[in-house]
């Protein structure tokens, strides 16, 4: 048996959807300014670095390296 489980969906707004998008963009280009700013956008405050590391499952240092084998 297999149990999938997707827990409660709801509707984004565009607003919302973009900076979510953006975030991510910035998190590709480990660009910390975007990352800093779309995470605020979306009410995360101070804790832009916390969040960036719990959706990427990565640690801040390695999200913003200029390393490209990061």
């Amino acid at each position: 048996m297999v149990l999938l489980d997707h827990g409660l969906y709801r509707q984004l707004d565009d607003s919302f959807r973009r900076d979510y998008c953006r975030l991510w963009q910035g998190i590709a280009l480990g660009n910390a300014v975007q990352i800093e700013h779309y995470c605020k956008n979306m009410h995360a405050g101070m804790l832009y670095t916390l969040l960036a590391a719990m959706i990427t499952q990565r640690p801040w240092d390695d999200i913003v390296s200029a390393d490209i084998n990061r």
